[in-house]
């Protein structure tokens, strides 16, 4: 009869323990049920919020992918990708909070049936216990508690807006300091010698063969004579800031306020398109292979390789600013620079920058040609197939392969979409 007693008991206190769980559980599901309610209404909004952030991010991908594969590229990514996509996941799991509220109260539902089930064997034990039947003895297993990650959630949350807000601020840091971040280890100079000239030669030397046109137009000198800052020796300090292969580069340059005016006040056909005679002038030859020389001393002190340091020159081109000719009227006209105008003026046209690039690219010694589009003048530089990819121009058996001047970090190679399928005049330079 003890024996019978102390099964009792014992099943008694099992019991007893199933009626604690069963009530915790309630609990839980009612706290839960709460929850589900509270979140309805919201749901919905974090749900429009997470399309439109999820929208932000496909639109930021696809400017990115259009603006190039570029530093332009990757910072519009980082910028407005990165945070829309952190956006997206914020709002989803402060709307997932519904979803785990659902889940939880199905589990809970789960094992309160477990628990109901264990409770009326047990009740059942007992009964046929005090009936004198012989009933075998039962282990209670208790279920698993329904375990609560809402909180981990949030906690990634935040830890994921804090990290996108951290890249965001050093990104706009960058931007709004560019000019104390760079790769290149010091600012080389460059400075122009004012020498090379003669001052009565200025304003009278002819750079085409029939200074005078069809049409009655001569070839014109501007300004026409010195100013003071140049007839004192004046110098202008040069400072340009580019970004190339997702860092800062800067380049300082020094030119005699001279040295600009004597390029200014050389005569010009304002009529001619053949613009190889603005590169071939020797009286800036020196100068130029000093600042080619300058760019690829930089690159290679960077690890960069002969195509990587001719990037680089190009790229510093790419950036400069794209100035229209106009007359002091403001009416358009055909004004084409010798490259120390496009560095003094920090920009031109395309005949401009195509200019100075290719004097560049002469001064380091690759081959090199303009290529004269309709309304459009590029660069060609000559090269083969294991050293560059893309689409070129062919003369005489050599490829030229063609260089944008006008868009920032354009790759080599590539035409732009209106050019493509159109044939173009290659004018090798010497």
């Amino acid at each position: 009869m003890n024996g019978l007693s102390a099964d009792i008991k014992r099943i008694n206190g099992i019991i007893d323990d199933i009626y604690t769980d069963i009530i915790k559980t309630q609990g839980e599901k009612s706290s839960a049920e709460s929850m589900l309610k509270a979140s309805t209404g919201t749901r919905l909004l974090w749900g429009v919020l997470e399309s439109a952030a999820g929208t932000a991010f496909v639109i930021a991908v696809v400017c990115a992918f259009i603006k190039g594969h570029n530093i332009r590229g990757l910072e519009l990514l980082v910028s407005y990708g990165m945070p829309s996509f952190a956006a997206v996941l914020v709002f989803d799991m402060l709307r997932a909070k519904y979803r785990r509220a659902r889940m939880k109260i199905l589990q809970l539902d789960k094992r309160l049936v477990k628990l109901n089930e264990a409770l009326v064997s047990f009740k059942a034990d007992r009964d046929a216990l005090t009936e004198g039947a012989e009933v075998p003895p039962h282990i209670y297993i208790r279920p698993e508690p329904v375990k609560d990650r809402s909180k981990n959630g949030a906690a990634a949350a935040v830890l994921l807006a804090i990290l996108f807000t951290v890249t965001l601020a050093g990104i706009r840091f960058r931007e709004n300091n560019s000019n104390r971040v760079e790769v290149n280890e010091g600012i080389s100079s460059v400075v122009l010698n004012d020498g090379f000239y003669n001052l009565n030669e200025a304003g009278g030397v002819s750079n085409t063969e029939d200074a005078s046109a069809a049409d009655g137009r001569a070839a014109v000198t501007i300004p026409g004579s010195y100013s003071r800052a140049a007839l004192d020796g004046e110098n202008k300090v040069l400072e340009y800031s580019w970004d190339y292969n997702f860092a800062k580069w800067t380049q300082t340059m020094e030119i005699p306020v001279r040295s600009y005016e004597y390029f200014k006040n050389k005569r010009r056909n304002m009529n001619g398109t053949d613009y190889r005679v603005y590169i071939e002038d020797k009286a800036d030859d020196e100068f130029i292979k000093n600042i080619a020389d300058s760019m690829c001393a930089n690159g290679e002190k960077n690890g960069y390789d002969d195509f990587a340091q001719l990037e680089l020159m190009v790229s510093f081109v790419q950036g400069l600013d794209y100035i229209e000719d106009k007359d002091a009227d403001g009416n358009d006209i055909e004004y084409p620079k010798y490259p120390v105008e496009t560095l003094c003026d920090k920009g031109g046209d395309c005949e401009d920058s195509c200019i100075l690039l290719a004097s560049l690219i002469r001064a380091r010694g690759y081959g090199v040609a303009l290529l004269r589009l309709p309304d459009h003048v590029a660069v060609g530089i000559k090269g083969s197939p294991e050293s560059v990819m893309g689409s070129y121009y062919e003369l005489n058996g050599e490829r030229y392969y063609y260089i944008e001047t006008t868009s920032e970090n354009w790759p080599i190679g590539e035409i732009p979409d209106q050019y493509k399928g159109i044939d173009a005049e290659v004018l090798v330079i010497e």
